[in-house]
């Protein structure tokens, strides 16, 4: 007979495992064993069978030692035979193992992802599964359930997790309708008390919708100069919650007063009024867009359509005096009188051209005038120069005509008359 030892290693707590010893009698007469025991602080997470035995000369006997630990740490016992050999009446093998117990850990749960637009997918949430005992343990499967909505991207199956070890399944929710929807991602490992463990999923399909009242929205006519607020009305009227990100003017002399702090969030059934000012600075037609950036995905970028009539007086120019008439003037000679050109309208005008009639040309010219095009600010004037110098002896009629890049406002006519006579028939 010779002692050995025996170490069973690793052992998870409230399992099993044996190992075999060969007992042999080498001796030529029979060895009787009458006891087989084990001892020791830790010898009660230890047992063998059988508990005694005989051996004919030369025979042996395995006996099956079992190791199974009810606690995790460490265990040491002695497995002691006691024999008829006078030489060696005990033997003594030294016993050993540890118990180990992996615990599984998933946080958090559940996992809520709260509101998401539907035909979206939400950022993942992760469940951080983590191995927090003493001993390894094994994922053999990883699945969801809850229809379509969930989703969970798996390492390769099986997977083991040493102890201390962590690993993040990233969980994504994408509904595909409106409502509360629910699953579960469920694990199950090789481990006898984790054989399965799951996860509720939770979420709220969501869909905002905008409305914006009135839209398009419509100034009518307004005086060049002045100013016109409307207010407008954005409303939720779908599910969950509608941000806009951003507001944006394009186009015509439309501006916001106090516009909302963006990103704006409107719940559900929520609203919010600003104010659109329309300010003409000339007159006629102006369009606008105001665009909204929003979580709608029926409308991520809402336009209001925005219209205004620009509104100034039909008599843009004004000329004083209304007439020139220059009365009798002798061949040859020339009379220049002053002539000033006022913009009476609301918006600026710029003078596109001046024409004088057949008629009286060469007989009347305009002088002093800047060169065309030129502009007239609101309620300025301008002075210029027109000189009457016969070529021929009667009356001349016609007009002087200033023309303004404003279709709806008038340019300005102004009447010019005056004889020539002879310079004898002047001095008799």
């Amino acid at each position: 007979m010779s002692s050995t030892s025996l170490a069973f290693g690793q052992q998870r707590v409230g399992t099993s495992s044996t190992r075999t010893i060969a007992l042999k009698n080498n001796g030529p007469t029979t060895l009787s064993v009458p006891s087989v025991a084990i001892s020791g602080s830790g010898g009660a997470a230890f047992s063998v069978t059988p508990s005694s035995f005989t051996l004919a000369p030369w025979a042996s006997q395995t006996l099956l030692v079992a190791f199974s630990p009810t606690a995790q740490g460490n265990f040491e016992g002695t497995l002691t035979f006691t024999t008829s050999d006078p030489t060696t009446p005990t033997l003594s093998i030294p016993l050993s193992g540890t118990g180990v117990r992996p615990i599984l850990v998933v946080e958090p749960a559940p996992l809520h992802f709260g509101e998401q637009r539907v035909g979206t997918s939400s950022a993942p949430l992760i469940a951080m599964v983590r191995n927090a005992g003493t001993g390894p343990l094994t994922l053999l499967s990883l699945s969801i359930s809850g229809g379509t909505a969930f989703s969970v991207a798996s390492p390769t199956m099986p997977y083991t997790l040493a102890p201390g070890m962590s690993m993040g399944l990233p969980v994504h929710f994408h509904p595909t309708a409106e409502g509360l929807f629910s699953g579960t991602l469920s694990l199950a490992t090789s481990d006898p008390e984790y054989s399965s463990i799951s996860v509720p999923l939770m979420g709220i399909g969501v869909m905002p919708r905008l409305v914006v009242e009135p839209a398009p929205l419509d100034f009518g006519g307004q005086n060049v100069g002045t100013t016109a607020l409307r207010s407008v009305r954005l409303r939720n009227i779908g599910s969950g919650s509608l941000v806009i990100s951003s507001a944006a003017l394009s186009g015509g002399p439309f501006f916001l007063t106090a516009p909302p702090i963006m990103p704006l969030t409107l719940p559900a059934g929520a609203s919010q009024e600003f104010m659109v000012g329309f300010s003409p600075t000339h007159v006629g037609t102006v369009t606008g867009v105001l665009s909204l950036a929003t979580n709608d995905v029926a409308n991520p970028m809402f336009a209001i359509p925005l219209t205004g009539v620009g509104v100034g007086s039909e008599a843009g120019l004004v000329f004083e005096p209304s007439s020139l008439d220059f009365g009798t003037q002798s061949v040859g000679t020339s009379s220049t009188r002053v002539v000033t050109v006022t913009n009476v309208s609301f918006g600026p005008l710029f003078l596109t051209s001046q024409a004088l009639t057949a008629s009286v040309y060469p007989s009347f010219s305009s002088t002093t005038l800047p060169a065309i095009p030129f502009y007239l600010s609101p309620g300025s004037s301008l002075n210029f120069l027109v000189t009457f110098n016969p070529g021929d002896v009667g009356s001349v009629t016609g007009t002087l005509q200033l023309t303004t890049n404003e279709p709806l406002v008038s340019g300005a006519t102004l009447p010019l008359s005056g004889s020539g006579v002879s310079t004898l028939l002047g001095g008799l």
